[in-house]
């Protein structure tokens, strides 16, 4: 975050998603085609709240708990712009984008055994090679690291023009079936 612009804005200003700044009620009241409208009508399709991600813990050193904090509440973005459902398929194929374009350890840990634990089961209807190279290559053709994104400043943009702006091919798992 720092070699950012951005992100090292980012960083010195600290801002949590919270209610108040992903407010619903305001997020409804924009047009259709805004990352705000899709991002609270996607919360409330699966049932989520804005800003109730739970505060990480175990890490001492402020900064980075900070950091991994930033991260948690700006994960349902992330499906969002990758047009991926809160499914375990969607959440594999965008730990294996994660890795790719954030650098996440934890990522891809949790893409390696989680598609490999779907495997196991049988229940890989929605993963597949392909699918996952389009994550992977999702992640390398990103123009920025999604961590250094100011997502409130996003909430009234286009979609589509974020998306082009930083170089996200959504997909859409329907058309995988």
């Amino acid at each position: 975050m720092l070699i950012n612009s951005t992100g090292r804005r980012i960083l010195f200003e600290r801002p949590r998603m919270t209610l108040v700044t992903l407010n619903p009620k305001f997020l409804h009241t924009l047009p259709d085609y805004t990352l705000g409208n899709i991002y609270i009508k996607w919360m409330d399709t699966y049932g989520f709240v804005p800003g109730l991600r739970s505060c990480v813990r175990y890490i001492n050193h402020e900064e980075w708990a900070y950091v991994m904090q930033r991260y948690r509440e700006s994960h349902d973005f992330y499906h969002i712009l990758m047009g991926l459902p809160a499914t375990i398929e969607g959440e594999i194929l965008l730990k294996w984008f994660e890795w790719i374009n954030m650098g996440l350890p934890i990522a891809i840990l949790s893409a390696i055994f989680g598609s490999f634990s779907l495997f196991l089961k049988k229940k890989c209807k929605n993963i597949s090679y392909p699918l996952i190279k389009w994550a992977i290559q999702n992640g390398q053709q990103a123009r920025e690291s999604m961590i250094n994104i100011y997502w409130e400043e996003e909430l009234k943009t286009d979609i589509n023009i974020l998306r082009k702006r930083i170089g996200i091919i959504p997909y859409d798992l329907k058309e995988s079936k």
